[in-house]
């Protein structure tokens, strides 16, 4: 489906500690909140409540550990209340009680309350959180599942992107379902991660592997992700299984650096519109297009590719994409990606829409005739080899 969309950091390297706790979930609750065209929505929040209780719901009551009864809206509104909370983290008191900062969303109202909070990014801090300041760990619970739900939902700007009913079956019959923890705000999830198992095909018959369908963290907390694919890697190893797989978008320049130069996987396929038209606020009015990898958790990282004669397939150009003659035996070549092409898809989505097409016609074309992708020669720079 969306596959590991917001990059999951982690490393091949197998001696890192993995977390093996399981902090319990904690959803601060909101008790009011405001949405204006200049000011966006508003929450203010109690601390420490397990469950977002939405304003003044008529006839419902609630508790300390959730909800004990509401009216059907209210009901269905307030589990997606949780991932304004998720989003913006843990309240805080101030003298006037506690509460929750804004975000401005423009003058136009986006379509649902889901779409709101995935375009709105949550707060960013002057730290770049790293590994050492999470801990990862897989979800048993189903409040922290529910959480985890909220978390993707939010990183991906809709609702049920991955659902939590979905999430606790692919749990519950064995498949990989781990949570992002931070180590400042304990019980606050930052991040998730869903993956089931797979077989791939060889002359030796089939093996297991574990497709990561999908990987997210909030804004803020993109440098965590090696953190979350250690812990993955381990759980594999743990578990006799040797391979990783997954697909991501060609045109996003940091998945791509992350999961070829940072972790080392290969490129073993390109796909045209992979799971057909999607809605959610990364994904939608763009063919989805995606790369399929294989990470052998075996391998050493590659890190870049050294170049040092190669000639570009699809050039940047002014911000625009300039396809080269077309490639030639035993060359080297490159194919350009924009730099951030989810802020283009916002600013100028004719050109991204062409982005999309030249990546398919060189990229996706050259795969097909037998090139390989070798690594990354920088973080927006894809190298082949014949």
């Amino acid at each position: 489906m969306i596959a590991s969309g917001t990059p999951v950091p982690g490393s091949s390297s197998a001696t890192n500690p993995v977390m093996v706790g399981r902090p319990r979930a904690r959803l601060p609750s909101a008790i009011e909140t405001t949405f204006s065209p200049r000011a966006g929505w508003s929450a203010r929040t109690a601390a420490g409540l397990t469950s977002v209780v939405p304003p003044n719901p008529a006839g419902a009551r609630w508790r300390r550990n959730g909800w004990s009864t509401a009216p059907a809206a209210w009901a269905a509104i307030a589990p997606r209340m949780a991932a304004i909370a998720v989003a913006i983290g843990s309240a805080r008191l101030t003298s006037s009680g506690p509460r929750m900062r804004s975000w401005p969303v423009g003058s136009a109202m986006p379509g649902s309350l889901a779409s709101r909070w995935g375009r709105l990014g949550g707060i960013m801090s002057s730290h770049r959180p790293g590994p050492a300041d999470v801990e990862v760990a897989e979800l048993a619970d189903l409040d922290a599942i529910r959480a985890a739900a909220a978390v993707l939902d939010v990183v991906w700007g809709a609702e049920d992107v991955m659902s939590a009913h979905i999430t606790r079956a692919v749990q519950h019959a064995g498949g990989y379902v781990a949570g992002v923890w931070s180590r400042a705000d304990p019980g606050r999830l930052v991040g998730a991660s869903v993956a089931f198992g797979g077989l791939e095909h060889g002359p030796d018959g089939h093996r297991p592997t574990l497709h990561s369908h999908i990987t997210g963290v909030l804004p803020g907390w993109r440098g965590v992700g090696m953190a979350l694919k250690d812990h993955q890697r381990a759980w594999c190893l743990a578990r006799g299984i040797e391979a990783v797989t997954w697909t991501f978008d060609p045109l996003v320049a940091r998945n791509a650096w992350f999961n070829l130069a940072k972790l080392g996987a290969s490129v073993i396929g390109y796909a045209v519109d992979l799971y057909g038209p999607m809605t959610d606020g990364l994904n939608a009015g763009q063919p989805s297009d995606r790369l399929d990898v294989r990470w052998d958790l075996h391998r050493p990282v590659p890190g870049p590719v050294a170049v040092e004669e190669a000639r570009w397939l699809l050039a940047d150009v002014d911000g625009g994409p300039v396809p080269g003659p077309a490639p030639s035996a035993g060359e080297r070549l490159l194919v350009a990606v924009p730099e951030e092409v989810e802020a283009l898809r916002r600013t100028d989505p004719a050109l991204a829409g062409r982005w999309r097409t030249a990546v398919r016609d060189t990229l996706g074309a050259a795969l097909a005739d037998g090139w390989r992708v070798v690594g990354m020669a920088d973080p927006h720079t894809y190298v082949l080899a014949g």
